[in-house]
């Protein structure tokens, strides 16, 4: 009698525990999500992602829904993802706004289903190839997140990926990114779309680096609503304050952006961006930049590279000494001195679609240009300094 009550009650934990599902809860359905609460939670996560047999089920996550329920100061010690065919994360993660403390990559692949949003991080990233504050390799969409994550890599790194083939909208990167090369404070390598999103974290690399991503490199790759106000360093080439090199040989890449980060590096140096390729197509749009551009070869406060077809790009002249493109004004690229880009200076040339401006009752109390889109963050109240680096130069 006593071995039959010991067996029932062993069947009776086991349905319970059953009955209670994976995870700390839910269904894994829009309107009942699977709880992540701990990180071991996170780890089981990792365990059903890399475990996708390469035959159905395709893939553990796709669709299904992930609710962070607090923050999470222990770090994980597995990746979630290890390859971007099956073994990716292709769910909904909704962070809540909750942090997770990191030593390691969280997100490694995140397919084209994929949706990590309200997510903070925080802590160190070290990795070989493709690392970022939030995910490796994104094929999905990245919205509202921060990161204060430093982030080490060889190549290809960044503040929230690094690797975007995806969307990155409306995240902030506040860690310090270093590397060798392709290093960006929101992505490395931008092969799609990332917009309404801002740098104030340091970003150092050897060569090929920006403010917001390293290197545009495709057709589809995007820059638009972003704002810098990060330093960007280097002692070599194609670096820029929004984008260090571009090849997209297409359309308009860099759109409404604003670098207001000290950038300085050896050759092809801009406060937009470093080196650009391509001529045929208007590729920088409405952009401004607002601080020190240095170097040694190629310097230009909007472009490093000569040649490139600008529209509408404005400089503090006062900030930078060299001129617009490769050390030479050209046909819409406007110096001007700080007065004349404070407050509503420079409305007539932008418009009030996509910018707000503030006048203030003097010069300092003024601001630069503001993106509408970053009115809600502190990043975006770039105000004008009293000092004058080059005072003196004439309109």
């Amino acid at each position: 009698m006593k071995r039959y009550l010991t067996l029932l009650t062993l069947i009776l934990a086991s349905q319970i525990a059953n009955a209670q599902g994976p995870f700390g809860g839910g269904d894994g359905t829009e309107s009942n999500p699977y709880l992540i609460t701990t990180k071991e939670h996170l780890e089981e996560l990792a365990d059903s992602v890399n475990r996708t047999p390469l035959i159905a089920p395709y893939n553990y996550t796709r669709y299904k829904y992930f609710n962070l329920m607090n923050n999470i100061t222990n770090p994980p010690q597995k990746t979630i993802g290890l390859s971007v065919l099956v073994r990716c994360f292709d769910g909904v993660f909704d962070g809540n706004g909750y942090k997770i403390t990191l030593d390691m990559q969280l997100f490694d692949y995140a397919g084209d289903s994929a949706v990590i949003k309200n997510l903070n991080v925080d802590g160190v990233v070290y990795k070989g190839v493709q690392a970022g504050g939030i995910v490796s390799y994104n094929e999905g969409l990245i919205y509202n997140c921060n990161s204060y994550v430093s982030v080490s890599t060889f190549s290809t790194g960044g503040g929230i990926a690094g690797n975007n083939r995806g969307r990155i909208i409306f995240c902030a990167n506040y860690g310090t990114i270093t590397g060798i090369q392709n290093i960006g404070g929101i992505a490395g390598a931008n092969i799609n779309h990332i917009s309404n999103s801002t740098n104030q974290g340091e970003i150092s690399a050897d060569s090929i680096a920006g403010g917001i991503a390293g290197h545009i490199n495709s057709a589809n790759g995007y820059i638009g609503y972003c704002l810098n106000i990060g330093t960007v360093k280097s002692s070599g080439n194609r670096i820029g304050g929004i984008a260090g090199a571009n090849t997209n040989p297409s359309r308009p890449t860099i759109t409404n952006s604003i670098n207001a980060g000290y950038v300085k590096g050896d050759n092809n140096i801009g406060g937009i961006v470093g080196a650009d390729v391509q001529t045929q197509k208007a590729i920088i749009v409405n952009c401004i930049n607002i601080n020190v551009v240095e170097g040694n070869g190629n310097v230009g406060a909007i472009v490093g590279t000569p040649n490139p077809n600008v529209t509408n790009c404005h400089y503090d002249k006062q900030f930078c000494i060299h001129k617009g493109v490769s050390g030479a004004d050209v046909s819409g690229v406007y110096g001007h001195l700080t007065r004349n880009m404070v407050g509503r200076k420079l409305a007539s040339l932008l418009g009030d679609n996509d910018w707000t401006y503030v006048e203030g009752a003097t010069l300092i109390q003024s601001l630069y240009p503001q993106l509408k889109v970053l009115d809600h963050t502190d990043a975006s109240k770039v105000g004008a300094s009293p000092i004058y680096l080059y005072d003196g130069i004439k309109d």
